[in-house]
């Protein structure tokens, strides 16, 4: 039983990580007109980092500087945040999911 656990739980994280990086990959291939769009993964965290230390504009225009990219207007920063409370959401449902699966199989 303990071992049907084990590879279930693999199997999920197998699936979650193909899922992770086929999305990072399309990501890669569309460049944005926004330039927050075009901020890799590390910095996207970096910025919602420094989201909760200091003002949402002074954070944005730091990570922006920091990356060599242009400023941005509100209407794509609104955009932006908009983006990646969806892709979040969408991230931990399909985690969830995936977490579910590995337990029916388990049961199952």
């Amino acid at each position: 039983m303990h071992r049907k656990s084990r590879e279930a739980t693999a199997a999920s994280h197998a699936e979650f990580a193909t899922m992770v990086a086929e999305q990072e990959a399309e990501r890669a291939r569309e460049p944005s007109p926004n330039p927050l769009f075009d901020l890799p993964e590390e910095q996207r965290a970096k910025l919602f980092a420094w989201l909760r230390e200091c003002p949402y504009d002074d954070a944005v225009r730091h990570i922006l500087k920091d990356q060599g990219l242009a400023e941005v207007t509100p209407d794509q920063l609104s955009d932006f945040f908009q983006q990646e409370a969806e892709n979040h959401w969408e991230r931990r449902i399909e985690r969830a999911a995936y977490e579910a699966n590995a337990l029916v199989r388990l049961v199952g």
